[in-house]
């Protein structure tokens, strides 16, 4: 057999295999999935959820040419908050069904802990995104994980945008002190897995975070901060438990690869 048959060959397996394993549940066992994971959700958070009808979850092993299908995947999200939108899994031979909406609840908690905690440390007007990385494969959280966790026992990785309106020039030293005593005491709360950046900004970008986050299609507002001249980034660290950097590295890499010369709004 020569090479391009064989290529041909490889092809047309993995498609056979894919389209066989997508037709393994009819519709009518997609639909009772479907209203098995709504009934489910609806319990677990005590609200009502619209769920999209769920479709076959095929999973495929690295390195391997075949794929199989364990049950069910679908789309869902709260009916009072159709913009949270979330995936969720029913593994049908383990009975299990997954959801990361518990990621949106996190989230939520973790805003309005960080805003208590840095409003009065920064003393300064701040909007503030948090949100939680589930790791490299986007695995679902644990299914331990309830609405009445706290932020100190969520044990994924939560990534948060501080946005501070900055109406004077700023005292780096201070700044880092302040940063320093932020990731700290997150520390001390047992939120012990967090990478949290800090955006001061002009009076006018502040007001227009918001827009300016839905136009940033790539979500990589420490470039264009960068690369303004009225806005200056800086980061802390929290990994494992341990502060990355602390307030000597902090200040050290305040606006780190600055793109265009820093302009103080005064």
């Amino acid at each position: 057999m020569n090479r391009r048959i064989w290529f041909l060959a490889v092809i047309i397996l993995i498609l056979t295999v894919a389209l066989t394993a997508c037709d393994r549940h009819s519709t009518s066992e997609k639909k009772a999935a479907t209203a098995k994971i709504e009934k489910h959700l609806a319990e677990k958070y005590e609200k009502e959820f619209a769920v999209e009808t769920a479709d076959d979850l095929l999973i495929h092993v690295p390195g391997e040419l075949t794929g199989d299908v364990v049950g069910f995947e679908t789309q869902a999200y709260p009916v009072d908050a159709p913009e949270e939108t979330f995936k969720v899994e029913y593994w049908e031979e383990k009975g299990i069904i997954e959801d990361d909406y518990i990621n949106h609840l996190m989230a939520g908690k973790l805003k309005s802990e960080l805003s208590e905690l840095i409003s009065p440390i920064l003393g300064r007007d701040i909007k503030i995104d948090a949100g939680y990385d589930n790791g490299a494969w986007g695995n679902m959280p644990d299914t331990k994980y309830t609405p009445a966790t706290l932020t100190g026992d969520y044990d994924y990785s939560a990534l948060v945008d501080v946005y501070v309106k900055q109406t004077k020039s700023i005292d780096k030293m201070a700044e880092a002190k302040n940063i320093d005593l932020i990731q700290r005491s997150l520390l001390q709360k047992g939120i012990e897995d967090v990478m949290i950046a800090f955006y001061y900004m002009s009076p006018d970008e502040f007001e227009l975070i918001e827009q300016i986050r839905k136009e940033d299609e790539e979500n990589n507002l420490y470039q264009i901060c960068r690369a303004s001249a009225s806005c200056i980034v800086a980061s802390g660290r929290v990994d494992e438990g341990e502060v990355v950097d602390g307030y000597n590295q902090i200040l050290a890499e305040f606006d780190l690869y600055r793109e265009a010369p820093y302009q103080s709004v005064e």
